[in-house]
C-alpha cells in the first residue's frame, strides 16, 4: 500500500510567497487518511499535516526555494504504509509576458524610413 506523491499544480505570483498544491494517487483512498511531510532537505521533514483526501495546498511557500515532500497512508485500524518517494520541488515565479514590442518596432521603422526618405508601402 504505497502512495505516490506528485506535485500537480504550482501557482506563483510576483509576491514573496506562493500556494502549492501537492497531490498523490492511492488505491485505498476511501478508507485511508494521509500524513504529508515537508522540509528544507531530503533528510529532515519539519512540517507535518494530516490530510483526508488525495491533495493538500501549502500556503506561504517561499518562491524559488527547494523543498522536499513525502506522504504515507494511514488505515483507520492502525496500519501505515511506507512513505512515498521524496519529491523535490520549488514554487517558481512566472512573470507576465512583456508587451508593446510591436509598437516600439513600428516607431523605430517609421523613424528610420523618415531619416532615409523611404516611403511606407
Amino acid at each position: 500500500m504505497k502512495a505516490t506523491c506528485i506535485a500537480f499544480l504550482l501557482l506563483a505570483g510576483i509576491a514573496q510567497a506562493s500556494e502549492v498544491t501537492l497531490a498523490w494517487d492511492h488505491t485505498d483512498e476511501a478508507t485511508c487518511t494521509y500524513v504529508l511531510e515537508t522540509g528544507a532537505d531530503a533528510d529532515t521533514f519539519t512540517d507535518t499535516v494530516a490530510v483526508d483526501g488525495l491533495q493538500h495546498t501549502l500556503t506561504n511557500v517561499p518562491n524559488n526555494v527547494w523543498r522536499y515532500s513525502r506522504v504515507k497512508a494511514v488505515h483507520p485500524v492502525g496500519g501505515e504504509s511506507d512513505y512515498s518517494e521524496t519529491l523535490k520541488w520549488a514554487a517558481k515565479v512566472k512573470p507576465d509576458a512583456p508587451t508593446g514590442l510591436r509598437k516600439i518596432l513600428q516607431k523605430i521603422i517609421s523613424w528610420f524610413r523618415g531619416r532615409r526618405g523611404l516611403r511606407q508601402v
